[in-house]
């Protein structure tokens, strides 16, 4: 058995959209779920939950994380220069306030728009997206909790970045949209509310996630109410599920050769390979 986990990552200050944890146990092809709660409508709060909860995690255990791990390479080297990989930003993110990051972003987007990553699939905006607000605080929160993991004594891992002797817990990026639409189920129109099409997307997703992921989700009818009345505890269970074909050995989508370099210094959106095509 191992421990996975799935967080839906939140950067505003004080939100009702606060950051949702989903717990579970894989074993074999079968994932138990065995909580899922929101940290804290307190984003520091929440975060700092957060880091003791990954802290506390076995070394084979596997987090996937609903926020960009970096920036696009544009944005990157036009706020660090010197950069070569994510942990530079993260250390530079690590030195300064959101307030001087988002000049940062404004300064650069108006002269250059706004750049996504390579990894970014077609639902993807952005992680300087102006229009999101949450988008750069969740961004940039984000790189700042993984300098102080990444400078722990867990030793956690972070695909795409090689591991080095990193025996710890991994940290995987991943995106729950994208994720729904490998899977064949609703990736938009799952997320408004109050809205009788989300409600029902949001339906249709838990009657078919285990099918169309391949992964058997037990104790599911626990949590449903969760699921279905927050679209934010939605997203954290389609992350563990993530975490949990991860951990089996499924395919993913994994930078190519000439996409290394890029992913080294923008994070990699990990998110499960596309079935065969029936011949």
């Amino acid at each position: 058995m191992v421990k996975v986990i799935g967080v839906d990552f939140s950067g505003a200050k004080d939100d009702k959209n606060t950051t949702w944890v989903t717990q579970a146990v894989l074993q074999d092809n079968r994932l138990t779920i065995e909580s899922c709660y929101p940290l804290s409508k307190n984003r520091k709060c929440a975060h700092n939950k957060l880091e003791t909860l990954l802290a506390e995690l076995s070394d084979d255990a596997i987090a996937a994380m609903d926020f960009p791990f970096a920036t696009p390479t544009e944005f990157a080297h036009f706020w660090q220069p010197g950069a070569v990989a994510m942990p530079d930003l993260w250390t530079a993110a690590a030195g300064m306030e959101l307030a001087d990051f988002i000049a940062r972003r404004n300064d650069f987007v108006a002269r250059y728009r706004e750049p996504r990553r390579v990894c970014d699939p077609p639902e993807a905006s952005s992680c300087l997206h102006m229009a999101n607000p949450n988008m750069v605080p969740m961004t940039f929160y984000g790189m700042q909790m993984l300098s102080r993991l990444w400078a722990s004594e867990r030793n956690f891992r972070a695909p795409p970045l090689d591991d080095d002797g990193r025996t710890g817990p991994t940290l995987l990026e991943t995106m729950p949209g994208a994720a729904l639409n490998i899977f064949g189920l609703p990736y938009e129109k799952y997320k408004d509310n109050s809205g009788k099409e989300a409600l029902t997307n949001r339906q249709k997703i838990l009657c078919m996630l285990s099918s169309g992921s391949g992964v058997e989700l037990l104790n599911l009818e626990n949590f449903r109410d969760f699921f279905i009345f927050s679209h934010d505890a939605l997203d954290s269970l389609v992350a563990v599920v993530v975490a949990a074909k991860w951990k089996l050995g499924d395919a993913f989508r994994c930078p190519a050769d000439e996409e290394r370099e890029a992913a080294q210094l923008e994070g990699w959106l990990y998110a499960p390979a596309p079935p065969a095509r029936q011949p």
